[in-house]
């Protein structure tokens, strides 16, 4: 999947505003951005020599591994099916 979330622009204060944000389509990099910003990783940490990686789904500190799946219809770009993610 692309990584897209850094091109988005609406801002976080939009997510507590009603229809500040618009639906958007069934398409392939809004499906990307979706798992992106659920699943994917948030930030990494340093301290001395000790690397570490915090993810936009905690799990209670650990670093368990993190998966969904999507069921689609046929969206053009992807034919219909259960996709792991």
């Amino acid at each position: 999947m692309p990584l897209v979330a850094d091109s988005l622009t609406c801002a976080y204060v939009d997510l507590y505003h009603p229809k500040a944000i618009a639906p958007r389509p069934m398409i392939l990099s809004n499906i990307a951005a979706l798992l992106e910003l659920s699943l994917g990783l948030a930030a990494w940490k340093e301290y001395g020599e000790h690397r570490w990686v915090l993810r936009c789904n905690p799990s209670s500190g650990n670093l368990h591994p993190t998966e969904g799946y999507v069921i689609l219809p046929n969206i053009g770009s992807l034919p219909a099916g259960v996709y792991h993610y």
